[in-house]
């Protein structure tokens, strides 16, 4: 995956502003005016704390007058590393980060409750050009991120179909056997995320109620890309915290 090819995942596509005239977001970036929010962001309490050091807020980076560059941060937080798992070979690796993408999405959008991950997929995502169904990358997320395998309890009582991911040139492989798991081109399950990340930051386009929760539940995730910086027992010492 070329850094051009955040395509790969439409991150790049610039999507023409709407015909209202509201402020809102930009697909990489979402076109028009910034977002903000009335509360503090919670970097800011260590950065009050005289000496304390500082924690970056990532409304200040990823907002300007052009709007908020909402696949951009999706971007650098999580497709910049699943990125460089895919193209160093590192396919179950690369598989499993985007798994937590997805729990994170879903978490950001619905909460912590029960099926956000599955109610996700079913409201942005187009599942059938990977030849599964939610339920059943359901299955795959929780047999791959906790035991590293593809046989989660349903799979192995036969209640649902197994994933078994590929890479090649075909979209599509025939079923080795009923009872094996179902293949699944790796590469092509990453575009259609990548196409659901974008049409999820487009709802909100449409929904600006749901803007002040995205940004209270993003506020809690951490990130390779924003470093917290703290001082120890003087301003010459410092240590960066994740």
């Amino acid at each position: 995956l070329r850094d051009d090819l955040v395509g790969l995942v439409s991150l790049v596509c610039h999507c023409g502003p709407p015909s209202w005239s509201k402020p809102y977001f930009k697909v990489d970036p979402f076109n028009g005016g910034g977002s903000s929010g009335d509360g503090p962001f919670r970097g800011d309490i260590v950065t009050a704390i005289p000496g304390g050091g500082s924690v970056p807020d990532y409304l200040a980076i990823y907002v300007d007058n052009q709007g908020f560059h909402f696949t951009q941060l999706i971007h650098d937080d999580y497709f910049k590393a699943i990125k460089m798992l895919f193209n160093n070979g590192l396919y179950v690796s690369c598989a499993k980060l985007l798994m937590s993408c997805i729990d994170s999405m879903a978490y950001v959008e619905f909460g912590d409750v029960k099926g956000n991950f599955e109610r996700w997929l079913e409201e942005y995502s187009d599942l059938s050009r990977c030849g599964i169904t939610p339920a059943e990358l359901w299955e795959f997320r929780n047999s791959l991120l906790h035991m590293t395998n593809l046989n989660s309890p349903k799979v192995r009582r036969g209640e649902t179909s197994g994933i078994i991911p590929f890479i090649g040139g075909v979209q599509h492989l025939p079923s080795i056997h009923p009872s094996l798991p179902k293949p699944s081109n790796l590469y092509i399950l990453l575009q259609e995320i990548g196409s659901a990340i974008c049409r999820w930051g487009e709802s909100y386009n449409h929904d600006k109620d749901k803007l002040l929760k995205f940004i209270e539940r993003y506020d809690e995730t951490i990130s390779d890309s924003r470093m917290a910086v703290f001082s120890l027992n003087s301003p010459s010492e410092s240590y960066q915290h994740r």
